[in-house]
């Protein structure tokens, strides 16, 4: 594989993760289930999208982007659920 694909394909996974983090940051304050599921099935299309670039680039020996994506998930979702139970709580109280 030539390095200007090894290129690309490192931007196309960059890329797909920002869209994915993007979508993880927002559904935690879409409410609307069919909205919801959109947005959800969108994620894992760009996660299908990453992991191809990911195996390209492997297959070409080629070290993929490494991200910090999965630390922050855990982090996030931490953050997600308190904020969730704050809302649940005005909407209730």
């Amino acid at each position: 594989m030539k390095p200007e694909e090894i290129n690309i394909y490192r931007e196309i996974q960059k890329n797909a993760e920002m869209g994915m983090k993007a979508i993880e940051t927002l559904s935690d304050k879409v409410y609307e289930d069919e909205f919801a599921r959109q947005i959800s099935r969108q994620s894992l299309k760009y996660s299908d999208i990453r992991n191809r670039a990911m195996n390209k680039l492997l297959e070409a020996k080629a070290e993929p982007v490494r991200s910090n994506h999965r630390k922050q998930h855990k982090g996030h979702q931490r953050h997600a659920h308190a904020d969730r139970q704050h809302h649940y709580r005005i909407a209730y109280d």
